[in-house]
């Protein structure tokens, strides 16, 4: 399938019914595809394990540079299209799609322990 005006395909027929997704961690990379995802006409719930961090980005405060994300983030909270939630159970029930966009650093490897934890959850 292709993607056509910016939608991500929910079937083999390409339809632009919007997609359920999930992206755990909202650092640069998870809240900016995220966002992206959401202005696209998805419904994106972004999952993140810092209560503070979920909270601030609920009231639309984005902790991090990126021109226009403000805006953005803004916007797609304000259609109902981007959540933020620290409950996993919740993130990943209805998602179709679960995006990992969660650090790690070369001395800690991969986050298998993160992610085994988040696969029971879900």
């Amino acid at each position: 399938t292709s993607l056509r005006a910016g939608r991500l395909p929910l079937s083999i027929d390409d339809s632009e019914v919007p997609m359920k997704i999930a992206v755990v961690g909202t650092g640069y990379v998870g809240l900016v595809s995220g966002t992206c995802f959401a202005d696209s006409g998805n419904v994106v719930t972004c999952l993140d394990i810092d209560a503070a961090k979920v909270e601030r980005l609920s009231r639309g405060e984005v902790p991090i540079y990126e021109p226009g994300l403000d805006e953005v983030v803004e916007r797609n909270s304000r259609a109902g299209r981007l959540k933020f939630t620290t409950d996993a159970a919740t993130a990943l029930a209805k998602a179709e799609i679960v995006f990992l966009a969660v650090g790690s650093s070369k001395a800690q490897g991969p986050p298998r322990k993160g992610c085994r934890s988040l696969a029971t959850q879900g």
